[in-house]
């Protein structure tokens, strides 16, 4: 991050200057108090440091990130070029700014970050969407997991208070590696994110059981199984009708109006 390093250059001239003055002189405050002050604004103004840096050198996902999405995440295909350029975009910068978590306290694999944040962009809510910044924290588990609002195990979870995004790694990597028979909990996860920001129309179906048994059927599965899959007593019914609008487009005529029509405004 461009701020961190102007930090750290700035911490380094403050101790050269507190090795380099006599402390005991008076006249050292003239050196120490314009040095502490510089070290202090470093980190006031990091945000905007970052921001006016990026928007001169912005950030471009590498050769092996876009292969990636290609691969593992192919409903960027579904973007016209215009869309899937702003989309990348977003996660490129979201890759730099999100800080992630991992419980086991292990070094965060590149394709962990692509996993947690590819729904994210795909969706409209990566860095460019001023909204979905707040979502700043992905969090890590090697295994299902309780929590303060969920005291039960289960694998995925949003906090919209706090913007932390909780995922499974085992359940996160196979929805990857394994598509056609895992569900995806980032991609879920990120449609709650979606639904907490763009509530539904007046026309959206109010039935909710419709709404779960139509994606169910979709999705090939029962309400039951993904309960019981996720860890959950129940399904959001706005967030799953994403999911499907991403994955199986054209399939949920009511879903596919939803997001597109935000997706529009937000890009």
């Amino acid at each position: 991050m461009p701020s961190r390093r102007l930090q750290t250059v700035c911490a380094v001239i403050f101790l050269l200057s507190l090795w380099l003055t006599n402390k005991q002189e008076e006249s050292s405050l003239w050196v120490l108090l314009p040095t502490g002050a510089l070290v202090v604004a470093s980190f006031i103004l990091g945000d905007l440091v970052n921001a006016w840096w990026f928007e001169r050198h912005p950030p471009v996902l590498s050769a092996y990130e876009k292969a990636w999405l290609d691969r593992f995440a192919p409903y960027f295909g579904h973007l016209d070029p215009a869309s899937r350029k702003q989309a990348e975009s977003g996660l490129a910068r979201d890759l730099i700014e999100k800080e992630f978590i991992h419980m086991g306290e292990q070094d965060i694999p590149g394709e962990w970050k692509l996993m947690a944040l590819a729904p994210a962009a795909y969706l409209g809510l990566g860095f460019n969407n001023v909204q979905a910044r707040r979502y700043s924290r992905i969090v890590f588990y090697n295994h299902p997991f309780p929590s303060p609002n969920q005291d039960y195990l289960h694998i995925s979870e949003t906090e919209h208070d706090d913007g932390v995004i909780i995922l499974a790694v085992p359940q996160l990597e196979a929805a990857h590696h394994q598509a056609s028979e895992h569900f995806n909990i980032a991609l879920y996860q990120w449609g709650e994110v979606f639904a907490n920001l763009y509530p539904v129309p007046h026309h959206w179906p109010t039935n909710k059981t419709e709404v779960l048994t139509s994606c169910c059927q979709v999705l090939g599965t029962t309400e039951a199984a993904l309960c019981q899959y996720l860890g959950q007593t129940a399904l959001l019914p706005v967030a799953l009708a994403v999911y499907c609008a991403v994955l199986h487009p054209g399939v949920l005529e009511a879903a596919d109006r939803y997001v597109a029509h935000y997706q529009t405004n937000v890009r």
